[in-house]
């Protein structure tokens, strides 16, 4: 239905590199001697390529188990398998949790990238500097209640902080 989601523990498999998990359960295949199945690593790699591109993003180690990548390139490849799947709308789930100050950069700028090219983006946080700087509209919950939705541009973080502890529009 072109909705992807992206959950905090990523999926990704550790022993595979990048062009494997981004096609996992999604591989190219191609037959040896035109008879004997087998994988398409030099198809998918070109894909991936391909794909990262167009989403501005630069993984120079693509061949590397991805358990050598930084979590920010993990998140990367994660999100690159959902951009696969040519999704319209994409749920995150904490994207910037456990990043250091400039991978959270870079997925936030990977984030930005998505919505230019008209792909909805639903991010779940709690850190409200992210918030601010990627969403048009801000929903609150709390207690698994709607407290309310606000237009960005139109609200404050007090506001929201205010909306967050006390569960109430002000």
């Amino acid at each position: 239905m072109g909705v992807g989601c992206l959950h905090q523990g990523l999926g990704l498999v550790d022993a595979l590199n990048v062009p494997e998990n981004v096609f996992l359960g999604r591989e190219l295949r191609t037959k040896a001697l035109g008879v004997i199945p087998q994988l398409d690593h030099g198809r998918m790699r070109e894909r991936t390529i391909e794909l990262l591109a167009r989403f501005g993003v630069d993984l120079p180690r693509l061949n590397d188990a991805v358990v050598r990548l930084s979590g920010g390139q993990r998140q990367t490849v994660a999100i690159s398998r959902l951009l696969l799947q040519d999704v319209r709308l994409v749920i995150m789930d904490e994207p910037t949790a456990a990043l250091g100050v400039d991978e959270g950069r870079r997925v936030l700028e990977l984030v930005r990238n998505m919505r230019a090219r008209g792909i909805s983006v639903i991010v779940i946080s709690h850190n409200l500097e992210h918030v601010f700087q990627l969403a048009d509209r801000i929903a609150v919950m709390k207690n698994g209640r709607l407290v309310g939705v606000v237009e960005t541009a139109a609200t404050t973080r007090d506001a929201v902080v205010r909306m967050i502890t006390f569960g109430e529009m002000h």
